[in-house]
């Protein structure tokens, strides 16, 4: 797991376009036994092979839960981002009802991180290019 986290902070894309420190993301979550928003989890494939990161950052006021997440470069092209969004999106709506739904901020350069909301039906904003939507309506 070390190696892992290790290897994410190395990580150009994961360094350049994502904002906030990585090693903030990563610390260790308050209560791990306990999904919350603000915590970090690392991502496996089959409990035992990391392959990324989400966090469930925080809550706006208009009751969006901004998901933020990475996979990592031996992983990615195999539609991991698009599945853990699908996922994540899912199990916000289940797990945390008073969200309207969930926003992901998208460097403009990040194509590939694009590419996965639209994939898992995130919706570009209209007035803001770098905000991707999910509403829980329209799951």
């Amino acid at each position: 797991m070390v190696r892992f986290v290790d290897e994410m902070k190395e990580d150009i894309l994961v360094c350049n376009l994502l904002s906030g420190s990585f090693d903030e993301l990563l610390k260790e979550p308050r209560n791990p036994e306990k999904i919350e928003i603000g915590n970090s989890y690392i991502v496996s494939i089959d409990g035992r092979r990391p392959i990324g990161y989400l966090h469930f950052y925080e809550l706006s006021f208009d009751h969006m839960l901004e998901l933020r997440y990475a996979i990592h470069p031996d992983y990615r092209g195999y539609h991991y981002g698009s599945a853990l969004l699908s996922q994540a999106t899912d199990f916000s709506f289940f797990k945390f009802p008073m969200i309207s739904g969930t926003r992901l901020i998208i460097h403009p350069e990040n194509f590939k991180s694009r590419k996965c909301a639209l994939h898992a039906f995130y919706q570009e904003e209209e007035n803001h290019l770098n905000q991707y939507v999910k509403y829980r309506n329209k799951i």
